[in-house]
């Protein structure tokens, strides 16, 4: 980006200083003046998808709304970001399917890879279950959960709900 600019200040820098030589000369230069605005709005014209996915790119460097490796949901599309670049970003989904997407043409972005993700998990136990084993041998369960990668957090919640063939039991985890 920075050499971007900096080409953009050079050749600015440049047209100024021909157009200055010129004047100096005599040449009446307020006629290329025109004709350079006006080249700049048809060109302007012609590029303002590719100028507004360029831009679009830039603000999502500058916001930081994702980086390659992170699961992210765009346009109802969930996958794992496998390129970005100034223009298009490319997703994979878990299923194979790549979706290249140019910058400009979403609004929103989910990124699940920011957070901690909370799962409630839900046990089905029959209704002639002992609660207390149940539960002691969940608790027991706490330690060894706790060792696997990136989990943060494990807690037994108890009992939720009584359906009409189980009582539903939920168990909190939280990993990175």
């Amino acid at each position: 980006i920075i050499s971007l600019i900096k080409n953009i200040i050079k050749y600015l820098i440049f047209i100024f200083v021909i157009l200055a030589i010129l004047n100096v000369y005599g040449i009446n230069t307020n006629g290329i003046l025109a004709s350079i605005g006006i080249a700049g709005v048809v060109i302007g014209l012609a590029l303002q998808d590719i100028v507004a996915d360029f831009l679009a790119g830039i603000f999502i460097i500058f916001d930081d709304k994702y980086t390659i490796g992170d699961i992210v949901t765009i346009n109802n599309f969930k996958g794992k970001v496998t390129n970005f670049g100034l223009m298009s970003t490319k997703i994979k989904s878990y299923y194979g399917e790549t979706l290249i997407i140019s910058n400009s043409s979403f609004k929103q972005i989910i990124n699940h890879s920011r957070a901690k993700t909370t799962n409630f998990i839900k046990l089905d136990v029959s209704y002639n279950t002992d609660i207390d084993k149940l539960e002691k041998v969940l608790n027991e369960l706490t330690d060894e959960v706790l060792k696997i990668k990136n989990v943060i957090n494990y807690q037994t919640l108890g009992i939720e709900d009584f359906s009409s063939s189980s009582i539903k039991y939920t168990v909190l985890l939280e990993c990175k």
